[in-house]
């Protein structure tokens, strides 16, 4: 009996180490099985992320390259609309001249503006090369039939200038009769000059798509062609004027799969589609899955080595023990190693079982650090002791509150601690056994990061001025300031003359830098107050608030921004000058709402560049007159000053 007992013993330690063996052996497939389920989602997860920001980045361009059609194309039929006012008025085509010795015409270069009589014939053009007769072009038909609100658009092809694109509209006369046509041409390659390859990649695509789904321009790389089908399928052609983006996957004649995305002009037969090489989007994620993968392969191999090595470690009761000993070891070193403060507090209850405190019965050293004192000082004494405030700043009550309804309890607060260079801090409590545990961490960098974003939302990278989003708060808070002082506000809407030939031919980095050389000027003429917000290209508003009745000071602070633009800059060997139109309103005399000193601005502008530029307009009742024109050439602004 006495030998039975002890074999008897032996063996059930064995069954038990056995069933120990096993039971890490079943774990450890788990974990691994578990670690590769998380790897596959995370190779998934970049695939579907890389997916994303194609996607994303594709529908960016594409509104991008709206805008800039849109305001190429309102360019272009601003520029037909002057040529046929000023004909109508005078009745010669000798304004052709007249204007183009102003500079009001487009570049030659670019641009190839026409007038034809009512036989068909040039009568005048910017080219030298004689052009035929247009007698019987469609286009000259549909314009002796009827005149039309959007310009007529065709893709013609010239046997001196090969593929043009030919904008075009009737002339009338006094009593409405047909009496011609003005027509603007321009080469393909002006409608995809916005290809930048370090968004689209060496096989991107920039095009512009007409109703029969030939391109009429498109940019792939460095080659630009125009003429060409669209698409293999031609229901490809109804996918993008349905412009349900992202596109479902088309079918380029070059066989190039794409993430696309596409619009269709607002009145005009167009379509333009942007597409983003699936294979040079995606081969960033592409290498991050590989290396996701390679490292997965080592930490298996490696776990898969220390679960053997651990296993025969269960074997032995006294290994067992010490492996046990070491983890309790190495989470203590995990908890001192921290950075986040650690605190387990213990519930004091009183005579009738309500708890009305907490002790300190363990912390880490960085949760001592974060009161300043020692962590042997700390064990053992009461919360309110060692923080008096806690009572009045809603510590206690949340502790409380844990320990009561065992629910989770987080808050952020702002705590200045300059020794551990910390100015905010977020505390996380959970209920355990005996009372609560906290846990605070440093959230310092979080929270400037969250600032950073927030100034980066609502300014303008390049200039560093504030954006759009900022614009009716500044307006609306100058205008609440100035009714309740009895004082007034002005609106600036600021254009830049001749900025586009300097973007067009010295580049965009030079255009850049004239921007923010400007920018930082204006800002050195205004008072802090006031607020100079860019617009977008080359288009700035200032606010002027708490403005006296008379426009003396307002009249120097103007001199003095357009001073500080028309004094020439130095960049790279190149002497760059610059002049401004300005538009101006004031609140309350012009308008009492944001949306409506800004219109007023903006008309006033235009007619200040209509004027002959660098100067300034006060907006005035009678400029309601050309409202419309006013509008529709503030909107699109096809001048030359614009920022492609």
């Amino acid at each position: 009996m006495k030998k039975f007992l002890p074999d008897s013993a032996r063996k059930k330690t064995l069954l038990l180490l056995a069933e120990a063996h096993v039971m890490f052996q079943v774990a450890a497939i788990l974990i691994l099985a578990i670690f590769w389920v998380g790897i596959i989602q995370l190779v998934r997860y970049e695939d579907i992320d890389g997916e994303k920001k194609a996607i994303e980045t594709s529908r960016e361009l594409v509104d991008m390259y709206e805008s800039h059609m849109m305001r190429n194309l309102g360019f272009i039929d601003q520029t037909l609309k002057v040529v046929k006012y000023a004909y109508e008025q005078r009745g010669s085509a000798g304004v052709l001249a007249a204007l183009e010795k102003r500079e009001i015409l487009p570049p030659k270069l670019v641009f190839t503006v026409s007038i034809l009589n009512r036989a068909g014939d040039v009568v005048a053009s910017t080219a030298k090369t004689r052009q035929p007769s247009m007698a019987g072009q469609a286009f000259f038909h549909t314009h002796t039939r009827g005149d039309s609100v959007r310009p007529s658009i065709n893709l013609v092809k010239d046997e001196s200038m090969g593929r043009r694109i030919q904008f075009s509209r009737r002339l009338n006369t006094a009593n409405g009769a047909f009496n011609g046509v003005v027509m603007v041409s321009v080469e393909p390659d002006f409608f995809t000059s916005d290809y930048d390859p370090a968004a689209y990649g060496q096989q991107g695509l920039m095009g512009m798509v007409g109703t029969n789904g030939v391109y009429w321009a498109k940019r792939t790389g460095d080659q630009v062609v125009a003429g060409e089908p669209a698409f293999k399928i031609m229901t490809d052609l109804s996918v993008v004027e349905d412009q349900k983006n992202p596109l479902p996957e088309l079918h380029f004649v070059d066989n190039v799969k794409r993430f696309a995305s596409a619009k269709r002009l607002h009145g005009y037969p167009l379509a333009i589609v942007v597409g983003l090489s699936t294979s040079e989007q995606m081969a960033a994620a592409k290498a991050k899955k590989e290396t996701y993968l390679w490292a997965a392969g080592i930490i298996s191999s490696l776990f898969a080595a220390l679960a053997i090595f651990v296993t025969r470690l269960l074997v032995q009761l006294n290994l067992s023990q010490k492996r046990s000993r070491k983890n309790q070891e190495t989470y203590y070193a995990a908890s001192e190693a921290s950075s986040d403060g650690i605190y387990v507090l213990r519930a004091l209850k009183d005579q009738a079982g309500m708890v009305t405190d907490f002790v300190i019965d363990d912390l880490n050293q960085r949760g001592a650090a974060l009161l300043g004192k020692f962590k042997e000082d700390l064990i053992g004494q009461k919360i309110s002791d060692q923080m008096p405030q806690s009572r009045n700043n809603g510590l206690l009550e949340a502790l409380l509150e844990v320990y009561k309804t065992g629910e989770k309890h987080e808050s952020e607060w702002k705590k200045s601690i300059p020794a551990l260079g910390i100015e905010w801090m977020h505390r996380e409590i959970v209920r355990v056994e005996e009372g609560v545990v906290a846990v605070t961490r440093d959230i310092t960098d979080r929270k400037r990061t969250e600032e950073r974003i927030t100034h980066m939302a609502h300014h303008d990278t390049l200039t560093g001025l504030p954006n759009r989003s900022l614009l009716n708060e500044r307006l609306q808070q100058a205008i609440l300031r100035a009714k309740r002082d009895n004082r007034h506000v002005t609106v600036a809407f600021v254009d830049l003359d001749n900025f586009k030939p300097i973007n067009d031919t010295l580049g965009h980095r030079v255009g850049d830098e004239l921007l923010k050389t400007l920018a930082a000027r204006m800002s050195q003429c205004v008072r802090q107050t006031d607020s100079i917000i860019r617009l977008g290209g080359d288009e700035f508003l200032i606010i002027l608030g708490d403005q006296p009745d008379d426009h003396g000071v307002l009249t120097q602070t103007l001199q003095r921004i357009r001073t500080s633009i028309t004094q020439p800059i130095y960049f790279e060997g190149n002497k760059l000058m610059v002049t401004s139109s300005m538009g101006l309103a004031r609140y309350p005399e012009d308008a009492e709402d944001t949306a409506t000193l800004v219109q007023k601005a903006d008309t006033a502008m235009y007619y200040a560049k209509m004027s002959g530029r660098d100067t300034y307009q006060y907006y005035t009742e009678g400029m309601k007159m050309h409202g419309e024109l006013g509008a529709v050439a503030s909107q699109d602004e096809g001048t030359d000053e614009k920022k492609a």
